[in-house]
């Protein structure tokens, strides 16, 4: 789960809808993304990266399993 702009495309512009998405969690952010992808491109050289996989600690590996914040 990441908060970026693919939400509002995705909701064809509805604010409301996007952030009812997020409401009431910890999504991930583009600069979140964006760092750990620049602190792999700027390790030395010797050390290979076979996989990565980055989340939020509020999501489970099932798709629509999020911890939410209670009502």
């Amino acid at each position: 789960m990441a908060e970026t702009e693919f939400t509002l495309v995705r909701t064809k512009g509805n604010q409301a809808a996007s952030d009812a998405l997020y409401k009431g969690t910890t999504p991930l952010q583009a600069e979140d993304i964006a760092e750990q992808l620049y602190y792999l491109a700027t390790l030395p050289p010797h050390i290979n990266i076979n996989r990565l996989e980055i989340m939020s600690v509020r999501q489970a590996w099932s798709a629509f399993a999020i911890d939410r914040d209670p009502a």
